[in-house]
């Protein structure tokens, strides 16, 4: 949501931050992150028997994306996952740093947070 504001309004960067830097959150973050529990607050109030019918087409286009998505990255990385340059050179990392840096990506998480309520 703090990246949407910011997006619509560049201005919602330059919010001064009164959260201690400790916190791990700013002033802005903060506001994004209230602003979108205000706006899915009525959609949790629905029942899901009223919205069965939405999750199974989901579950239908979902995975139709998701290959879409992932042919669309294969051909932008060569044609295939052999031919890739993202595949074949070396790794830069190892040990723990190679292990925290997958675990810690943050592209990992948006495209499995999309699929995770299935």
């Amino acid at each position: 949501m703090t990246v949407l504001l910011t997006a619509i309004w560049p201005s919602f960067a330059k919010i001064p931050n009164h959260i201690p830097a400790g916190e791990g959150i700013t002033t802005a973050g903060m506001c994004g992150f209230v602003l979108y529990f205000l706006l899915q607050l009525p959609f949790l109030c629905i029942p899901y028997t009223k919205v069965q019918y939405f999750f199974a087409f989901k579950s239908v286009i979902a995975p139709i994306v998701f290959l879409a998505v992932f042919g669309d990255t294969l051909r932008k990385a060569g044609g295939s996952i052999s031919q890739s340059t993202v595949i074949s050179q070396p790794t830069l990392l190892s040990g723990s740093t190679l292990a925290w840096a997958f675990l810690g990506s943050k592209s990992c998480s948006v495209i499995v947070s999309s699929f995770a309520f299935l």
